[in-house]
Formats: C-alpha cells, sequence, structure tokens
C-alpha cells in the first residue's frame, strides 16, 4: 500500500499538485482515503488508455464541455477544502478525515474523469479508424491506377467528368472486393470509361497502323516502278 501511495504522490500526472504542507501535514486516514481514490482514477485512466503518463488537466480541458469542466472545478475545490481541514491537525481524533460529504465530490470527479478519458479514447480510435481506412484507400487507388492523362486525352470533356466521378465508387469496390467486379453499379461508369479509352487507343493505334502500311505500300510500288 505504501508502494502505490508513495507512486502516485510522485505521479507527474495527479489530479492534484499537492503543496508540501499537504503532503506533510495530512492525516494518516485522510492520506488513505485520498490515495486510494486517486489509484482509483487512475486504474479508470488505465482502462481507456495505454500511455504511462497522462496530463489529466489537459485531457479534461480539451475532452470535456464548459459545463462539465466547470463541475470539475467544482469538485476539485471541494476535495481541496477537505484536504485543507485534514492537515496539521495533530494524530488525535478529528471528524474531518472521516467526512462523508466529501465522498459524492470524489465519485463525482472521478466519473468526469472517466468520461473524459473515454471520449479521449474514442478519438484516438476514429483516428486510428480513419488513417487505417486511408491506407487502404491509397493501396486500392494504386490497385485501380485512374488512367487521366489518358483520359484527358482520349475523352470529351464531359465524358472526362463522368470518368473523374466515378473514381471514387471504383476505388471503393476495389477496397470491398479486391477487383473492379462486374455488374457493381458503383464501378459500371468508371469500367465504362475505361473501355472508351481502350477502344479510342486501340482505333488511333489502328489508323497509324493502317497509314503506315499505305505509305509502305505506296514506297513499295515507286521502287517497283523504277
Amino acid at each position: 500500500m505504501e508502494e502505490e501511495q508513495e507512486r502516485y504522490r510522485n505521479e507527474k500526472t495527479e489530479i492534484f499538485f499537492l503543496n508540501p504542507e499537504i503532503k506533510k501535514g495530512l492525516h494518516l486516514y485522510a492520506a488513505e482515503r485520498y490515495y486510494k481514490w486517486l489509484a482509483e482514477v487512475f486504474q479508470e485512466i488505465a482502462q481507456l488508455t495505454t500511455e504511462e503518463r497522462v496530463n489529466a488537466d489537459a485531457d479534461i480541458n480539451t475532452y470535456l464541455n464548459d459545463d462539465d469542466k466547470a463541475q470539475v472545478e467544482k469538485y476539485k475545490q471541494n476535495i481541496l477544502e477537505w484536504l485543507y481541514k485534514c492537515t496539521n491537525i495533530g494524530g488525535g481524533y478529528s471528524p474531518y478525515p472521516y467526512d462523508r460529504w466529501v465522498t459524492p465530490d470524489m465519485f463525482g470527479l472521478k466519473s468526469l474523469i472517466k468520461k473524459a478519458y473515454k471520449a479521449r479514447a474514442e478519438k484516438l480510435e476514429a483516428e486510428r479508424k480513419q488513417r487505417e481506412w486511408e491506407e487502404k484507400w491509397d493501396v486500392a487507388y494504386e490497385a485501380v491506377s485512374p488512367p487521366d492523362a489518358d483520359a484527358h486525352k482520349y475523352l470529351t470533356p464531359e465524358e472526362y467528368q463522368k470518368y473523374e466521378d466515378s473514381i471514387p465508387g471504383a476505388v471503393r469496390v476495389y477496397m470491398e472486393k479486391g477487383k473492379l467486379e462486374i455488374g457493381l453499379n458503383d464501378s459500371f461508369d468508371y469500367r465504362h470509361s475505361l473501355w472508351l479509352i481502350n477502344y479510342r487507343k486501340e482505333r488511333e493505334q489502328q489508323e497509324i497502323n493502317d497509314r503506315k502500311e499505305k505509305e509502305r505500300q505506296q514506297n513499295a510500288a515507286v521502287l517497283a516502278a523504277r
């Protein structure tokens, strides 16, 4: 128990930065109650974060609304008031360390701290999932590999706009299926755009080949006539 109490006395994330006077003069039973409560607070936090050290004040300020933050300050002031009353009162009996009026404040503050760290954990998890989704999107986009240069060259402005609008749907299909499946509406316009691009590229190449063949035949005819 003493080792646990000492760890929380030295913990930089202690909810209250108790001054040396309080730490030195705090009644033994009040200290036991306080550090037991503090241990419960950090046990709650530990269930919601894997970080060894956290800044409770900063996270409360970040993840709680104004009403909750005002309530936190009220709870903290009440607990501090109780701690001051339990300081330098000697070793004899005193009712202050055993007072129960501070219990709701301790419970309320612990609940709001838990609320802040739950919101923090949810935000971090959402950010993790967003990063994961973006990474999958990048992989799928690379796999789909939209042929922008060819699209600009072989599609009309109206067709290009349709092609551009179809890319997100095609990437989503690839993310879900691992390929651009035929019959899925989300990838139909994109696949149709690819068909148009390839058809026109092939037709252009065929025209080039035909022109070269015609030139070859003309050159051969000229040579044969000499």
